[in-house]
């Protein structure tokens, strides 16, 4: 039986608001918009707030990111830590990108990242679950 019976019950919620986050991610690298985060992000998380800021320091002046997508391979665990807050362990991926000036120059080349283990841990003690913490654990072997 799960420690946390309530929380355990809406783990799906959580994993589907994690698949909502790099979907986020992916719309701000092919918009600029900040919006999609909007009802999934607490603005306690001081590491989201950071994902953001770096994506939108390299769209200033006009200039834009071509590829550099962000694709979830795996969701590799979800458990509750406690009544309130549900921890999701995926694996993701990042394509390679290019940041462009307006006139379509590359100004800078982003590799590809290998998989990568990330962790979120998700709060359901609100009506709409939100990324309360996010945290890179390490490279996929």
């Amino acid at each position: 039986e799960a420690r946390y019976p309530q929380a355990a019950a809406r783990e799906n919620q959580a994993i589907a608001t994690v698949l909502a986050f790099f979907d986020a991610m992916n719309y701000q690298i092919d918009t600029g918009s900040t919006d999609h985060f909007n009802g999934i992000v607490s603005s306690y998380c001081a590491k989201c707030a950071q994902v953001v800021a770096e994506t939108r320091s390299l769209q200033t002046n006009g200039n834009h990111i071509q590829g550099g997508h962000f694709h979830v391979i795996s969701v590799d665990s979800v458990y509750p830590t406690d009544a309130a807050l549900i921890s999701v362990l995926v694996t993701a991926r990042e394509d390679a990108g290019e940041q462009l000036d307006v006139s379509g120059n590359i100004l800078r080349y982003f590799q590809q990242i290998p998989p990568t283990q990330v962790g979120l841990s998700v709060n359901i003690e609100t009506q709409h679950a939100i990324i309360q913490h996010f945290y890179y654990i390490g490279r996929s072997s």
